[in-house]
């Protein structure tokens, strides 16, 4: 019954086509009449054949006939709207079924070609030549409705009923697009480019409608599938090499597109910020380093996807609103792998704004700034995981980067480009990187800087002022002490000028005097020879009379302690070429003030703030001692420094431990051969002990670290095996070891750097650990804690003090004990009944 009701439907169909065809004068209505029928028995005798594939009892040859009837109807339409384009104009108003239908079936037919393994199965063989006629016959057919559309055709975009049918008619073209890139790429090229021109013939309608979001979701949906076909599928199978050919044929188009839709008013980017993060994920140094695809899979990604995705971005960055939706997106909340690809992704936008048409092109620099500036600090686990990126310097010999190395280097040329305006933008956001917390933000600035003063002397020798300036107003400020800000700043500072030239540091070294903490930061072996030299000359002298000033006076101020550090500090960026016997032996008396007994600070006068003092007094003899690189000429010398070192590290503070522990193990294993070394093992042996049992994990992790450092030299074996092969330790130190030498796995690695990507810097003074005890002298948790002395050294009270003191002591009293039906905790029972004990110890 089925077959029968077929056979007439194709007659009818048939005769209806012709019958139009030959009628010079048909109707809308006779057209469109012939088309809804043709449609209807392709459509028909195409289900026919997949019924009789399922019945067991199927009658083979009717097989071919389906198919040759739906050649014959195929063939049929496309003389209809052959001989309709010779005769008329076809306008949407007369034949408005005409886009979507002969879509419809463009689409049905090539659906059943791409399918047609899987309907026919083993009975592919008897219906090989049938097919191959009506995919050719299809493909005819295409291409002359395509042209008709793009020629023939006119649509009155004034009607709604006509906007429509557009709309409908590109959506389907977008899917026979799909459909034949797994049939024929000659198909496939035809589709897109006619699709291409017809967007550019309705353009201003399709800006109104947003169409370009309609197309960037549908062409990132086919270029995503076809690289993920070719990611998934094993290297040898030969649909690997297609699918990567068309997604960068479908990327050529896109782009295209991308140019045709530019600057419309409203274009929402999203879908293609989406589609580049998702391919410059799959670049070739990830490649490598998680040896997921070979060499030639990588070269062939990079030459065929990757360059056609630059070239995108040459397109996209022109147009604002793209970095806008870029802007917009939250970078702390990516996934990991997506950040690697936003990562790429704005390398490759600051290589596209590097031509000098964009050189005027202020607000999509700007806002490229802004971008950059939002991505650094999140990176953190990339730039460490290990990837390598290759590029090509001006020699044409090929170079190797990290991936933090590469965003600068891109970012340097980037910044290169802009103009004066546009730097002011770019130096405010460098500043604020390093006056940030962040690390990766502050060295990125910090790096940038310095690159981008490189070649210009007079703004780095104005940059340069100013930041000294801003660092001498914030050195005041006990906060900015050691604080990241004040690392960076300096670190900064230093760096440009030492890319000064050498006249602009001449300048430099007459203004600012010796006795200025300025050379602190910007370094005296930085300058040219002759100057530092005298410069250096004079800061040792000063030292030398600030050293007997304090430690020959009986009653030392605030000023001249901090005058010696200060001095201490400077005197540590000289040049030491080698170490003298003079130097040596004034070390070694710095060293013995940090003593506990014989303190740097000597005063009748009760001072507060005297740990904090202590302790800075200590980090400047640090750097002075690692500076000169001393090698002491005799081991009592070492002993005695190592000894004092010593008694800093058992105390077990922390600060203490992360100050001088690298000192500690430096002068120890880049001694001398001595005759007698034993007393110098015995306090290294002694100390590491100490340091290894019960203490803070912190700590312990710290030490191991550091003493990682030093594995590599004659004797640390001997020094180290005892406490380093205790259970308790060998394992982290194992760790330890393995990511110094890079041959930890990256999985364990990415579960650390994860990890450690979390850390914040909190300064002191705002933790809210106010019942903390003091471990020792230097404990820095509060510097302005009280300190107990020996009460020979206990500050006297005169009487109108100790009347205020006892003053405020009855008002306190009297407040508390007039509340009615007080409740007490136990803890505050226990501080009350501790201040009681001692007003008790006075009046006794």
């Amino acid at each position: 019954m089925e077959m029968e009701f077929y056979d007439t439907l194709f007659l009818r169909s048939k005769e209806s086509l012709q019958r139009t065809a030959s009628n010079k004068s048909f109707t809308p209505n006779q057209f469109s009449s012939s088309l809804r029928e043709c449609y209807t028995c392709i459509s028909h005798g195409l289900g026919l054949i997949k019924d009789l594939l399922k019945s067991p009892n199927a009658q083979l040859d009717r097989l071919c006939i389906y198919l040759e009837n739906t050649i014959t109807l195929l063939q049929t339409l496309l003389d209809l709207i052959k001989s309709i384009v010779e005769s008329t104009t076809m306008s949407c108003c007369r034949l408005n079924p005409f886009p979507t239908i002969t879509g419809n079936i463009i689409q049905m037919v090539f659906m059943h070609c791409k399918d047609s393994e899987c309907i026919y199965g083993s009975h592919l063989k008897l219906v090989e030549t049938q097919l191959k006629v009506l995919f050719r016959t299809c493909h005819e057919l295409q291409m002359t409705y395509l042209m008709t559309l793009e020629k023939n055709f006119v649509f009155n975009l004034t009607e709604q009923e006509e906007q429509e049918i557009l709309i409908e008619a590109l959506n389907i073209n977008m899917k026979i697009g799909v459909i034949v890139q797994a049939l024929d790429v000659k198909s496939l090229a035809e589709q897109w480019k006619a699709f291409t021109l017809i967007c550019e013939k309705y353009l201003e309608f399709l800006l109104e409608k947003n169409y370009y979001i309609e197309i960037t979701q549908s062409f990132g949906s086919i270029i995503k599938d076809n690289i993920r076909t070719a990611l998934e599928l094993e290297e040898d199978n030969k649909n690997v090499l297609r699918s990567l050919r068309v997604a960068n044929f479908t990327i050529k188009i896109l782009s295209r597109l991308s140019n045709v839709f530019r600057n419309a008013p409203t274009n929402n980017y999203n879908h293609i910020i989406e589609l580049l993060v998702y391919i410059y994920m799959h670049n070739p140094a990830y490649f490598e380093l998680f040896a997921t695809k070979s060499p030639q899979f990588a070269n062939f990604m990079q030459t065929n996807i990757l360059s056609a995705c630059d070239r995108l971005c040459d397109i996209l960055v022109l147009d604002g609103k793209f970095l806008d939706n870029i802007a917009g997106v939250d970078m702390i909340k990516l996934e990991t792998n997506t950040l690697l690809g936003y990562i790429i992704l704005f390398i490759s936008l600051m290589k596209a704004m590097l031509p000098k048409r964009y050189d005027k092109a202020y607000n999509t620099k700007f806002k490229m700034i802004n971008c950059i500036f939002k991505i650094v600090p999140v990176g953190h686990y990339w730039y460490n995981i290990g990837l390598r990126f290759q590029s090509k310097d001006f020699g044409g010999f090929i170079r190797y980067y990290g991936l933090y190395e590469y965003f600068l280097v891109h970012a340097v040329a980037f910044s290169r480009t802009i103009n004066n305006q546009l730097y002011v933008v770019l130096e405010r956001r460098m500043y604020q990187g390093i006056m940030s917390t962040d690390l990766y933000a502050a060295l990125f600035s910090s790096h940038l800087w310095v690159q981008v003063l490189r070649t210009r002397d007079d703004l780095a020798l104005d940059t340069f002022r100013s930041l000294i300036r801003i660092y001498q107003s914030l050195e005041k400020h006990p906060p900015f002490y050691n604080s990241p800000q004040e690392i960076h700043l300096r670190y900064t500072i230093r760096k440009i000028f030492q890319v000064l030239l050498p006249e602009s540091k001449m300048l430099m070294s007459k203004m600012i005097s010796p006795q200025n903490s300025v050379w602190y930061t910007a370094k005296v072996c930085d300058l040219p020879k002759f100057q530092r030299r005298n410069i250096e000359g004079v800061m040792l002298e000063i030292m030398k009379v600030n050293f007997h000033e304090c430690f020959l006076s009986s009653d030392v101020t605030e000023e001249e302690i901090n005058n010696l550090i200060q001095i201490m500090k400077m005197c540590s960026t000289c040049s030491f070429v080698e170490n003298t016997a003079p130097m040596e032996q004034y070390l070694v008396k710095l060293w013995s003030k940090a003593c506990r007994k014989n303190k740097c600070y000597k005063s009748n006068k009760c001072c507060p703030t005297e740990p904090l003092w202590n302790f800075k007094y200590l980090a400047a003899l640090v750097v002075l001692t690692e500076c000169i690189g001393c090698k002491f000429s005799n081991s009592a010398d070492l002993g005695q420094v190592l000894h004092i070192i010593a008694t800093k590290l058992d105390t077990r503070n922390a600060e203490m431990i992360f100050l001088l522990f690298d000192l500690f193990c430096s002068l120890t294993f880049n001694r001398k051969n001595y005759e007698n070394q034993q007393v110098i093992d015995s306090i290294f042996k002694d100390t590491l002990k100490l340091l290894m049992h019960d203490v803070q994990a912190t700590i312990k992790s710290y030490v191991l670290y550091t003493l990682s450092k030093y594995r590599h030299f004659g004797d640390f074996l001997e020094m180290t095996s005892t406490i380093l092969s205790q259970d308790e330790v060998k394992n982290e130190w194992k760790l330890i070891c393995d990511m110094s030498d890079k041959c930890i796995n990256s999985i364990e690695l990415k579960e650390l750097l994860m990890q450690s990507g979390t850390n914040e810097f909190i300064h002191k003074c705002i933790l809210q650990n106010s019942n903390k005890s003091i471990q020792s002298e230097f404990d820095l948790g509060d510097p302005m804690s009280e300190i107990v002395e020996p009460a020979a050294k206990r500050p006297k009270l005169n009487s109108e003090e100790i009347d205020d003191i006892v003053g405020s002591l009855e008002n306190d009293a009297l407040l508390l004990s007039s509340v009615d039906n007080l409740t007490l905790s136990d803890d505050y029972k226990k501080r009350i009944a501790n201040i009681i004990d001692k007003l008790k110890n006075i009046v006794s």
